[in-house]
């Protein structure tokens, strides 16, 4: 008897229908930054100059696109976007504050929370020249993976710009389904916005085993899990991890 393995299974659930046709959660390889047009534009010209000439250059350090360190890694996993815009003004004189506006109330409205927030994080190495307090954009998405899978979170590894960066961190599912964005604030004095869009952070599946992926809104049994999670996370003073685990294997062990 044929002994078919199962694949694996990712699932990005959004709370709202529009997030999910308009700024989804895409693969890594989807998104192009406008700094690679230059990068693509000059190998052209280089391979062209290689074969009107040619040289046989292959397999040397010679030109950035053929860096399979770099280029492997943008295509790996997935880019959480800006599901809305999102401003944000910092002052010198007020070191770790932050004040931010939305376009409208929808944020405020979805999550049922504000969109952006600072939680106490004092205690982190901030380098020089950035905002000492991380700020923390509360996004619209759950994550639910196959018991065991587990996601690298990363800083856009190679952005066009460098007003923020998301924070490293590792987001096991089975502790917490929220896709959240931590991150450093370069602009430590002025105004910046977020438009909708704007890729925020990299996730990174901890696996090499081939998985289907989904995305879309969030069901009636995820709606369940999570308020079921939240009641788990929120009932005592001390964080139950073990009893939130088999929880979450009980209702995503056939995912």
């Amino acid at each position: 008897m044929l002994n078919f393995k199962r694949k694996k299974k990712i699932v990005f659930a959004c709370m709202d229908h529009s997030i999910v046709d308009l700024y989804p959660i895409v693969p890594a390889s989807d998104v192009k930054f406008k700094w690679l047009n230059r990068v693509n534009d000059e190998y052209k010209a280089f391979v062209k100059y290689e074969k009107e000439n040619r040289l046989d250059l292959e397999g040397r350090s010679t030109h950035l696109r053929r860096c399979p360190g770099i280029f492997e890694l943008m295509d790996t996993g997935f880019i959480v976007t800006a599901p809305w815009d999102l401003h944000i003004e910092t002052r010198k004189d007020r070191p770790g504050e932050i004040r931010w506006t939305a376009p409208t109330t929808m944020p405020d409205e979805i999550l049922k929370a504000p969109p952006v927030q600072t939680p106490p994080a004092s205690q982190l190495p901030f380098r020089p020249g950035t905002l000492t307090s991380v700020v923390k954009l509360d996004m619209p998405w759950f994550i639910f993976a196959t018991p065991g899978i587990k996601f690298m979170v990363t800083p856009i590894p190679y952005p066009d710009t460098f007003e923020f960066e998301a924070a490293h961190g590792i987001l096991d599912p089975s502790e917490s389904p929220y896709v959240n964005v931590n991150m450093f604030w370069n602009v430590v004095d002025g105004k910046y916005t977020i438009s909708a869009g704007t890729p925020l952070a990299q996730l990174i599946p901890l696996t090499e085993e081939v998985y289907n992926v989904e995305v879309r809104t969030i069901n009636e049994k995820e709606k369940k899990y999570t308020e079921k999670h939240y009641y788990a996370r929120s009932k005592g003073f001390v964080f139950d991890k073990s009893r939130i685990k088999n929880l979450y294997k009980q209702y995503f062990k056939n995912l």
